[in-house]
């Protein structure tokens, strides 16, 4: 079995800390990631993550959307001096990286969150939960050092995003393409305010709390959910490497019985799937044969249209053999395979 240390958070990395980005999966409200990849990330366990192209885009398109922001809102924006910074005392296993501090003649107003979004992702009314939880807590840091200080209260922050498609952020360099693109209608402008919300303190934060103390300082992965990310805690965790016994509960033997039943249940499925893409593949071929190479086919209460294209393919093997530094580049871990067999046991077991 692994053995684990927690490690001190790691500024910058955000490594051992409950960052902006970790609050909508810690509360089951992420598109993306479940507790279980906070979990990873807090316990260093965390696979390499790659940049894709999303990320580079937002990380280029950032200092052209702050512009953008800070013209539509009227607003100096500055980018903070810290890139990342822990919440003051006693709260240090949280940490926030702000993309920039609203200002209006000199006094501070609040943070801002800047984002880009696909034009095919759906912003909602006032964007997606997990954006809104990620500035609910930078809003609190930003509040909370301000009183540790002696200074004024933060009572809002802004959230605020450009949606377009991949074509048009590849020919966005600066606020003026942007601009053009919102005035013609091919990019879109999100821009809200939120005030500073009790709720989080009072309700969002004590849970984190009780979850770093139960499940990273208690040294155990979050309830398994079934997602790729709860079978790479347990997997690292436990380890289920050599030999080992245990003796099932009743409740675990129902478990067992469940997912014999439920892998079941799948054979099935597949099978009556495979006999009915047989017979679709089987009729599709002879209803072509009818049509002697027409296009197009019109009966009583049918009509048949037919369309023939060809699209590519990767060929991996020849990509292997020609550059194979190119794909060890670009080669990810797989998601982790675990296979479980259940066997009924004999009376004599």
């Amino acid at each position: 079995m692994d053995s684990f240390t927690k490690k001190a958070p790691k500024l910058g990395g955000r490594g051992g800390t409950i960052g902006g980005t970790s609050w909508g999966p810690l509360l089951g409200m992420s598109r993306f990631k479940t507790p279980h990849d906070v979990w990873l990330r807090m316990k260093g366990l965390e696979e390499p993550i790659r940049q894709n192209a999303a990320m580079r885009r937002g990380i280029r398109l950032e200092p052209v959307i702050s512009g953008i922001a800070a013209a539509h809102l009227g607003l100096e924006l500055k980018i903070p001096s810290r890139e990342t910074v822990y919440w003051p005392k006693p709260y240090k296993s949280f940490s926030a990286s702000v993309d920039r501090d609203a200002y209006d003649a000199g006094r501070y107003l609040g943070p801002v969150e800047l984002k880009t979004m696909s034009a095919w992702s759906e912003w909602g009314e006032c964007g997606p939960p997990e954006y809104r939880l990620q500035l609910q807590s930078y809003i609190w840091q930003r509040h909370l050092a301000s009183m540790a200080k002696g200074g004024s209260p933060v009572d809002a922050g802004w959230l605020v995003c450009v949606q377009a498609s991949d074509e048009v952020f590849k020919m966005c360099r600066n606020p003026l393409d942007v601009e053009h693109a919102i005035s013609v209608g091919a990019a879109a402008l999100h821009s809200h305010q939120f005030p500073r919300d009790p709720v989080f303190m009072q309700k969002v934060v004590p849970y984190a709390e009780w979850w770093l103390k139960t499940y990273v300082s208690g040294d155990t992965p979050p309830p398994c959910d079934g997602s790729n990310a709860s079978l790479l805690a347990l997997h690292k965790h436990y380890g289920f490497e050599g030999e080992s016994s245990v003796e099932l509960s009743r409740d675990a033997e129902a478990l067992a019985q469940t997912y014999v039943e439920a892998c079941d249940a799948v054979t099935e499925a597949n099978r009556v799937k495979k006999d009915a893409e047989q017979k679709r593949d089987t009729a599709k071929a002879a209803l072509l044969d009818v049509m002697q190479g027409a296009t197009m086919g019109v009966g009583e209460s049918l009509g048949v249209q037919v369309k023939m294209s060809r699209g590519t393919m990767l060929d991996t093997r020849a990509l292997k053999e020609e550059l194979p530094d190119i794909v060890a580049k670009y080669q990810k871990p797989r998601a982790v395979s675990v296979r479980v067999k259940v066997e009924k046991r004999g009376a004599h077991d």
